[in-house]
């Protein structure tokens, strides 16, 4: 196949086929000339390398959808795993070069970003209470409660503006759209939720009743606050 494509550096990458430079099919650079990243393993601390890598600070979502063209090239990498402190994909833990399983209806789709997805809290009695919903390109949902803990309410007050959390519970209703978000695991320290490990975007074995709401403050937590001991607070009304 002739190409007019100017030769590649190793290990550079690139989003090719989306809409505009920040989202797209993501590729990488081997033996000056591009190939596809499988999606077997991906997690989001692989999106935020690369989308790091690429200039951006965070990533909006990583997906496989039939809305971009499906390349015909090599399959460069599989079951990529990065700690998330990387500064290239190539840093990362991989199968090696080629090696892979996949087929290109597997390659990973990144949409990179340099604001963080917004957060709100929704039906609470004040604007530090209620259920937690988050927008990815302009569409609000919700979180799942599975694997919910104190840390990941601490993330997400602190993201909001708080300086703690009272507890999490599931009082504030169902919501209404996409769960957009599942099996969160924070260690507390992370500086949104996003930077948490989670299941893909979207990916969920829950319903609208297992929506996880949150209650914040601005007070610093003492004696027997729920949030001081770690413990998740959920209850539902019914």
């Amino acid at each position: 196949m002739c190409t007019n494509e100017a030769p590649c550096k190793e290990g550079e990458v690139r989003l090719i086929g989306g809409s505009s430079t920040d989202n797209g099919r993501l590729e990488i650079c081997h033996g000056s000339i591009w190939g596809t990243v499988c999606d077997n393993g991906w997690n989001p601390k692989n999106s935020l390398v690369a989308c790091r890598q690429l200039g951006y600070n965070d990533y909006v979502t990583h997906t496989n959808p039939n809305s971009i063209e499906v390349s015909y090239g090599d399959i460069f990498y599989d079951d990529v795993s990065c700690f998330g402190n990387e500064t290239r994909l190539t840093d990362c833990q991989h199968r090696g070069q080629g090696v892979h399983n996949c087929f290109h209806s597997e390659d990973i789709i990144l949409y990179c970003t340099n604001e963080p997805p917004q957060l709100r809290l929704v039906d609470g009695l004040s604007n530090s209470e209620g259920r937690i919903e988050i927008s990815y390109n302009g569409e609000w949902g919700t979180i799942c409660d599975d694997e919910w803990t104190d840390y990941n309410a601490r993330v997400v007050c602190r993201q909001l503006g708080f300086k703690a959390t009272l507890g999490s519970t599931l009082r504030f209703g169902p919501g209404n759209g996409t769960i957009w978000l599942d099996d969160i695991s924070c260690t507390g320290n992370e500086t949104t939720i996003l930077k948490c490990s989670h299941r893909i975007r979207g990916g969920h074995n829950c319903n609208h009743d297992e929506d996880i709401g949150v209650m914040c403050t601005n007070e610093t937590p003492t004696g027997c606050n729920i949030a001081t001991f770690g413990v998740l607070f959920a209850i539902r009304i019914v």
